[in-house]
């Protein structure tokens, strides 16, 4: 019996038109930017009654609503979303920033999808400029119609080449910027003109001071209005008669508290990261300012950047942040204590969608929440390990902190941590009350408890904890982080559970049957053996046995409570064994998930009778590989493999039989890493074959008293007539990317 391995790389592109050529790797048409924005908007709170949309003629921002019914009462700032537009949103007068206070505000922000094609960005801004929610930059009275991007709204314009002192046109840049401010930009697009048929454009913000460019996208702050902001740069004309040149100034910005590090902002071929900002996602940041005292002349502002992932909410593994240093009178230099704060953003030739959703905002109220997970008393620290069957307190503790109003509305959206079977819920409030959780409409099976709290939140009930009690499944393994949502009318927080292992209790499996010596082949081989499951108990029935021979996997065997209790019964096919040695790998499965350890078999068949002949099958001629191009139609179709890949048998006895066999792991896209809504299937005259992670015989042949040599793709074909050989079998649901995937083909002998 002979056995042979080769595998196949498949590689897919799809445009997801309904006409018109395809795009390798990309969609050819994609729905609109904004509204897969809106359809995605993360949880916020409505902002309409906390923000005034900027009133300066040129302002284009507005408030939208959210369209994801999973984000209610959420609102929308859309700062552009379109070319050439500036625009700003500012904190109304009552809710201004306590520069004398410690204050914590988060957001989640949205930068469109333009990667290295991206606008300009926008920024976050402290500011008393006397104009007040009319501030922006002030930009040319000629140039309305031609707003420059690099500014984003907040810094100064950067377009007179007629000026020849660097220290006059520090001056001008400066005026030109919201007054009194400080600024904190998402800089999407570098601005890295130095030459000197280019001065003048304002297009030279993002070079350093030794006039190299910035890494690549990043955020950064620093004072739109103070001359020191701006580095002053000088570019020369050619040469006129060997030795007399022309210069010009221009200006870069100094940036502070860069965002990634030069580092960390390029990939490993040093090229810039256009995945940072403008990638399609929104982000989360939290800015959290201190400060020593009503007096204290300066404060810190800390600002991280995806600190929270929107799929799940969790706190990012991968999150930056940076400490800057904020000189009070920089900001307010009548000494109010006070400044307005919001977002402004620009764009030039190219557009970009810049959208806030406001998650907490300052001195409206200031609340945080706490997960704790512990075991017999002691907590569970992030990725430790708790014993199966252990008992289990998950508690949500929410504090009301400080504020001007009440924490109202709370509504609790839980998701409970996997391998934990929970039996009840109680909340304990602040005064040590305790209610009982509706337990009629809650089922904890689900993993997910919706409650809304009945009191609010405030400085006479400052906290509530939830707490949910159970025990650690017998199914271990790891667990994942589990995030809640608390989602109130004046805030929104979320809480994450760490992560953990829950030990698995250790299943093992004995073989009986002497495998030492070589076995008959011709007939089916049945192993046996017994099974040790410690403590556990199980019927045979909820026990299953599950293999690969040689590397394939094969199919599942379950076993019957009609055998004796602790014992396993393994059969393998006649004929399934190739000359030589095969690697056998069982493995025991119970009902609820879980694994024993594997055990390894080593396994040699009796040579077969060679009087059928001398040889060999094996594969060859095996060349290129498996593309499927299509453009996706909204139905489900079927696509043939492309030209280009061969795959032959060549069988050297004269009386040879083999089957072709085939498996596959689903299709996953290259940069989603999402997988395919379709499956690849081998069309035969007796129908499609769906091929999966188990091998599936797909062809079968037997040698007419001659050796031959069989190409398979050679009566691959897709006609009206004849479909046969391999096809991409399309859902309507397809989404268009760049799939890829392998294909494992195996030779059976079946002499």
């Amino acid at each position: 019996m002979l056995k042979y391995l080769v595998c196949g790389l498949i590689g897919l592109e799809m445009g997801i038109a309904m006409g018109g050529p395809v795009k390798p790797a990309m969609a050819t048409d994609k729905p609109d930017d904004l509204t897969t924005a809106l359809e995605k908007t993360p949880q916020g709170i409505l902002v309409k009654d906390y923000f005034d949309v900027g009133t300066s003629d040129l302002s284009r921002s507005k408030i939208v609503p959210s369209n994801n019914k999973l984000s209610p009462n959420t609102g929308v700032a859309q700062i552009t979303n379109g070319t050439y537009q500036v625009g700003a949103v500012w904190s109304k007068p009552n809710r201004k920033f306590n520069l004398n206070h410690d204050q914590t505000l988060s957001m989640w922000l949205y930068f469109g999808d333009g990667h290295e094609n991206a606008a300009d960005g926008m920024a976050f801004v402290l500011q008393n400029d006397s104009r007040g929610k009319d501030a922006l930059t002030k930009f040319p009275s000629d140039q309305k119609n031609k707003i420059q991007g690099e500014t984003l709204g907040v810094w100064g314009v950067d377009d007179d080449k007629t000026i020849s002192n660097s220290e006059t046109l520090k001056s001008h840049v400066a005026q030109t910027a919201i007054q009194n401010s400080w600024a904190l930009e998402f800089d999407t697009h570098l601005n890295m003109n130095n030459a000197f048929d280019q001065i003048g454009e304002a297009n030279s913000f993002d070079l350093n001071t030794n006039n190299t460019p910035l890494a690549g996208p990043h955020i950064a702050s620093n004072y739109p209005g103070k001359e020191e902001t701006y580095s002053p740069h000088t570019a020369f004309s050619e040469s006129l008669f060997g030795w007399i040149k022309n210069y010009v100034y221009y200006t870069s910005i100094n940036h502070q508290g860069i965002l990634p590090n030069v580092n960390g902002a390029v990939n490993g071929d040093n090229q810039p990261n256009y995945n940072f900002l403008a990638n399609g996602q929104w982000h989360h940041v939290t800015l959290s300012y201190e400060t020593a005292s009503k007096d204290a002349l300066t404060g810190k502002m800390t600002y991280s950047f995806d600190d929270r992932q929107l799929n799940t909410n969790a706190e990012s593994r991968s999150g930056m942040s940076a400490t800057v240093e904020l000189v009070k009178k920089n900001i307010d230099p009548d000494h109010t204590g006070s400044a307005l704060w919001g977002f402004t953003g620009a764009t030039g030739a190219w557009g970009e969608n810049n959208l806030v959703v406001f998650d907490q905002i300052p001195d409206l109220v200031d609340s945080d929440v706490k997960a704790t997970l512990s075991t017999n008393g002691k907590p569970v620290a992030d990725g430790g390990v708790v014993p199966h069957g252990a008992p289990i307190q998950l508690d949500y503790k929410l504090r009301y902190l400080n504020g001007s109003t009440p924490w109202q509305n709370i509504v609790a959206k839980i998701n409970l941590p996997e391998k934990v079977t929970f039996r009840s819920a109680t909340i304990t409030n602040a005064d040590g009350g305790q209610d009982e959780l509706p337990m009629g409409n809650t089922d904890f099976s689900t993993r997910q408890v919706a409650y809304q709290l009945a009191h609010t939140l405030s400085e006479k009930n400052p906290w509530v904890t939830l707490s949910f009690k159970g025990e650690t499944q017998t199914q271990g393994g790891h667990v994942p982080a589990a995030v809640s949502a608390f989602n109130g009318t004046e805030a929104a927080t979320q809480a994450t559970t760490p992560e953990f292992t829950v030990d698995q209790p250790e299943i093992s499996l004995k073989l009986q049957t002497d495998t030492t010596v070589p076995l008959d082949n011709t007939k089916p081989l049945v192993l046996t053996g017994r099974v040790d499951l410690g403590k556990l108990q199980y019927r045979n029935s909820e026990l299953r046995m599950t293999s690969k021979l040689n590397g394939i996997v094969q199919a599942e065997q379950p076993m019957s409570d009609s055998e004796q209790p602790g014992t396993f019964r393994y059969v393998l096919p006649a004929n399934i064994l190739h000359t030589g040695d095969n690697d056998l790998v069982l493995t025991l499965v119970t009902a609820d998930g879980l694994i024993s350890q594997p055990l390894k078999i080593s396994l040699e068949p009796l040579e077969s009778d060679t009087s059928v002949g001398q040889g060999r099958v094996q594969f060859t001629n095996t060349t290129g590989q498996l593309d499927f191009i299509e453009q996706l139609t909204g139905r489900a179709q079927d696509v043939f493999a492309q030209p280009g890949f061969s795959l032959a048998v060549s069988d050297t006895r004269r009386n040879g039989s083999w089957t072709l066999q085939a498996q596959t792991e689903p299709l996953v896209e290259t940069q989603s890493k999402q997988k395919l809504a379709g499956e690849l299937i081998y069309k035969t005259g007796g129908g499609a074959i769906p091929l999966t992670n188990v091998a599936r015989p797909i062809l079968q042949h037997t040698n007419a008293g001659t050796d031959s040599v069989t190409n398979v793709t050679d009566d691959w074909q897709n006609s009206a007539e004849k479909q046969r050989g391999l096809f991409l079998h399309l859902s309507g649901g397809a989404v268009a990317g760049n799939y890829q995937g392998e294909i494992l083909w195996s030779l059976l002998d079946a002499i």
